[in-house]
C-alpha cells in the first residue's frame, strides 16, 4: 500500500469515528456518558450535554448527595453512634439528641431535655417538687437554717449514718448534710468530720472505711459551696463506738460521721 493510500485510510477511519461519536466534541461537552470516559477523573456522567461527577444521589458515595452535577457530603449524616458528637445518637442516618423519650435510655434512667438522666435526679430546683430543692443532682427537702448559737458548740449538727460497709451517701444522709451545711455557714469554727465504723472487719480496714466516709461527707459539702479549709477529716475506725453492744441496732448507730467544731 502506498503512502498516499495509507493517509486516505486513516482519514476515512477518523471521519467514521466522528460520525459514530456524534461528531467532533471538546470536553466537557457530551452527548452520552461514553463521551466523558477518559477525560478528567470522576466526571463520568453526561448531564445536560456536560460531563459531570454525578447524575443522581446513587452516583455518589455513602453519605453524599448529588447537587448540580457534583457530589457533596450530607451534613450530619451517620451510619452509627460513633460518627455523632457525644452524647448524640444516629437515627435514620442522621445525628440527633441522646434521647427523644425514656425508651431511648437505659434501666433506671429517664429522658429530660433530650438527655438520659438517673430517674429521680435533678439538674435544677425547678425539677423538684414544692418544698424541695436540687442538691448534688438529688431533690432534698428545703431546710430552714438554724436560728440559735448551737452551731458554734456543735449541738445542732446532725450525725450522718451509712449502710453496712458503705461510704456512699444515702438520701437521708444528704438531707442531714444539707442542714449541717447551713449550720457551718452560720458558725466561724473549723469543723472536724469524724469517720466511724462498727466492730466488724479488721482494725486497718475500718480505719480506711472511716476515712472514706469522712471524705465522702467532705466532698458533698465542698461540692455544694462549703470552703474546703473549713473542714478536717479524721477516721477513728471502730475505736469510738456510739453503742458498745453487739447487735444490728448498735452497729447501725456506729456506722457514722460526726461533726465536731474545733
Amino acid at each position: 500500500m502506498t503512502k498516499r493510500m495509507m493517509q486516505f485510510v486513516m482519514m476515512a477511519t477518523m471521519a467514521l469515528t466522528m460520525v459514530l461519536l456524534g461528531g467532533c466534541r471538546s470536553y466537557p461537552n457530551c452527548a452520552t456518558d461514553a463521551h466523558c470516559a477518559g477525560y478528567a477523573k470522576g466526571t463520568n456522567y453526561c448531564v445536560d450535554t456536560v460531563c459531570r461527577s454525578c447524575r443522581d444521589d446513587a452516583s455518589c458515595g455513602e453519605g453524599q448527595r448529588c447537587s448540580s452535577g457534583a457530589c457533596f457530603a450530607i451534613p450530619g449524616w451517620c451510619k452509627d453512634d460513633a460518627m455523632c458528637a457525644s452524647p448524640g445518637k444516629c437515627r435514620g442516618n442522621a445525628c440527633g439528641p441522646e434521647c427523644l423519650g425514656t425508651s431511648d435510655c437505659g434501666l433506671g434512667q429517664e429522658c429530660r431535655a433530650n438527655r438520659c438522666k438517673v430517674a429521680g435526679s435533678c439538674d435544677s430546683d425547678a425539677e423538684c417538687a414544692s418544698g424541695s430543692r436540687c442538691e448534688a443532682n438529688l431533690c432534698v427537702a428545703r431546710i430552714a437554717p438554724p436560728t440559735n448559737d448551737n452551731c458554734e458548740d456543735g449541738r445542732a449538727f446532725r450525725t450522718v449514718y451509712f449502710d453496712f460497709d458503705e461510704s456512699t451517701l444515702t438520701e437521708s444522709a444528704r438531707a442531714d448534710l444539707a442542714f449541717n451545711k447551713l449550720c457551718i455557714a452560720n458558725s466561724s469554727a473549723t469543723v472536724g468530720l469524724e469517720g466511724h465504723c462498727d466492730e466488724r472487719g479488721t482494725e486497718e480496714y475500718n480505719l480506711a472505711l472511716g476515712e472514706r466516709r469522712s471524705r465522702s461527707v467532705k466532698n458533698y459539702l465542698t461540692t455544694n459551696g462549703t470552703a474546703a479549709n473549713r473542714l478536717k477529716t479524721v477516721s477513728y475506725g471502730e475505736t469510738r463506738p456510739a453503742d458498745s453492744r453487739t447487735s444490728d441496732d448498735a452497729w447501725s448507730r456506729n456506722r457514722r460521721v460526726e461533726f465536731a467544731p474545733r
